[in-house]
Formats: C-alpha cells, structure tokens, sequence
C-alpha cells in the first residue's frame, strides 16, 4: 500500500501522480485532500499519513507540498519514520536503497509531473539492500529516535 497526501501547494501534483500510479497497478491510498483549501496546513496532512505509516509499517507514503520541506520535517516527527526529500529518480531510488525511507517528500513547485513521477516510479522500484553498515547506521537512527 502506498499512502498519498499534500497540502494546497501540493495538490495539483498529488492528483495526477495518484491518477498515474494507479493506471500502473499501484494499491494506493489518497489521504486528501480532496479539494484545494489554501488555508489548510501541511503539518495535519503529513501527520495523518505518518500515522498510517505507524500502523502499517510494510506500506510506503508519497508527501508532496510546495518544497517537500516541512512535509518530511513533520513526518520524521514519528517514530518509525523514514523520511526523505529527492530531487532526482537517482536520489528517490538511492534513498531508499541505502537509507530505507519509508516516505518520499516531493517538492511540487520545483519538478514537473513527469519528474515527479520518475522519482516516485525509482523509489518504489527500489528495494532496501540490507549490507552491514546500513543496518547499523539504521539502528543507530532508531536508538537516536527513542532518545538513547
């Protein structure tokens, strides 16, 4: 499952990308926004899916605002969540593959759709490659976020 949110500055983006996804075969989830409110705030946005992200700790989440910034800012408020911004299908992909986000904030302002849908297309594809010192960087992540 792939959980997708945004805010207004997102929004635009959010609905192609989900339409695009789905035409592909992905299972996901569109958290809303289901229309544009210019005074709604990211961080309830982020928060919802980084919840789900809690619960469902094998699924993946799509953040997408004006710079991805304070969407990945809130979803690494939780525990257990990855989150990381990409500026290219290289760094999504590579996020993943070293880092094992399980969240991608993507900046809507900065990429076309197509951007967007390359890096979020490598990101899914990509898989965690479990070597040695990505495991301890991400015990290290885990002890940091439980205060240790």
């Amino acid at each position: 499952m792939v959980f997708v949110t945004s805010d207004h500055g997102g929004w635009f983006q959010k609905q192609k990308l989900v339409g695009w996804l789905r035409r592909r075969g992905v299972d996901v989830r569109d958290l809303g926004p289901n229309h544009v409110d210019r005074d709604d705030d990211y961080p309830l946005w982020a928060a919802r899916l980084a919840r789900l992200i809690q619960r469902h700790p094998t699924s993946r989440g799509l953040l997408l605002c004006r710079s991805g910034v304070g969407m990945a800012m809130t979803a690494n408020k939780f525990v257990g969540v990855r989150a990381a911004q990409a500026f290219t299908p290289r760094m999504a992909a590579r996020a993943r593959h070293d880092d094992n986000i399980n969240v991608l904030s993507l900046a809507a302002d900065y990429h076309t759709s197509r951007q967007l849908q390359a890096m979020a297309w490598a990101w899914l594809q990509a898989r965690f490659r479990p070597l040695r010192r990505y495991r301890r960087r991400l015990r290290q992540v885990r002890r940091i976020e439980h205060g240790r």
